[in-house]
């Protein structure tokens, strides 16, 4: 009888050391390891994690730094219907983006990337200086003697007499007082008009009711809803532009983009539903 006990004990015990792991693990891992173009491990490069491997250079996220092994390891990782990407930057280094990476669960998905030295920029070299030719001193030279230009015997025209100068400053006066005149007489026509025209009563504009301010200032919840249900607008728009990419490239298949798209739209109707509850509140 406790023979039978015993063995019954024993099997269960290792039964339940094989089911255990299976049974807890359910997150996967990504261990990266950087190295540069001649295979040399690199230590202290920076680790950026992007959770959704179509999108964009800000969605990168960093998450630690490599050890003097040049490698690192992002532990805890969901497997979801889409895949991760990986970008490593060092300075000196031009940075280094891995392609598409999909977990599994109880698994470690082992990446290399490498760093490439951003190469120095190019040395002007200054141009060679000249010796200029020595300088001959040139000979004095002779000066001519002064010439003597003779007297002109000729008489010089009389100068304009003050009279004249008078009479022309008189003639600019007059014609200017004649062009203030025309002006002024041109101008006084208009204004004479507008005055005998009978003046017409507008009527009176109805005062409006003051508008009562929008739903979205009262309420910041309300706010925050909107902005996020045009974060997830934005996000179903790329899945869309990008599908056939994604599927040719096997980063997805029509099967998994078509979770990620239903994801997306049970989340707007999510958010939607949310929204009008809000209104509601504020009457």
């Amino acid at each position: 009888m406790l023979e039978n006990v015993s063995r019954k004990v024993l099997v269960s015990l290792i039964f339940s050391s094989f089911l255990l792991p299976i049974v807890f693990t359910s997150d996967g891992s990504i261990k990266v390891i950087a190295k540069d173009e001649n295979g040399n491990r690199i230590g202290g490069a920076s680790i950026y994690l992007n959770e959704c491997y179509y999108g964009e250079e800000l969605d990168y996220k960093y998450v630690g730094i490599t050890n003097y092994n040049g490698e690192y390891t992002i532990s805890n990782l969901s497997p979801t219907s889409w895949c991760y990407s990986i970008k490593i930057s060092k300075s000196g280094y031009e940075s280094s983006f891995s392609g598409a990476i999909c977990i599994e669960a109880g698994k470690t998905e082992v990446v290399y990337l490498t760093l490439k030295k951003v190469p120095p920029p190019p040395t002007t070299t200054p141009p060679p200086t000249t010796t200029a030719p020595p300088t001959t001193t040139s000979p004095p030279t002779m000066t001519a003697p002064p010439t003597t230009t003779p007297l002109s015997t000729t008489p010089s025209p009389p100068a304009p007499s003050q009279s004249n100068s008078i009479v022309y400053i008189g003639l600019f006066a007059a014609i200017v007082i004649c062009i203030f005149a025309v002006y002024t007489i041109s101008k006084k026509k208009p204004e004479k008009e507008v005055i005998e025209k009978p003046i017409e009563k507008k009527p009176k504009e109805k005062s409006k009711p003051p508008e009562k301010p929008s739903r979205e200032e009262l309420s910041q919840e309300l706010q925050k809803l909107l902005n996020e249900r045009e974060e997830w607008r934005v996000k179903l728009e790329k899945l869309k532009e990008q599908k056939e990419k994604l599927i040719s490239e096997g980063v997805m298949s029509e099967k998994t983009y078509q979770q990620r798209y239903e994801e997306i739209m049970d989340r707007l109707v999510e958010i939607e539903d949310r929204i009008i509850k809000e209104r509601m509140k504020g009457g």
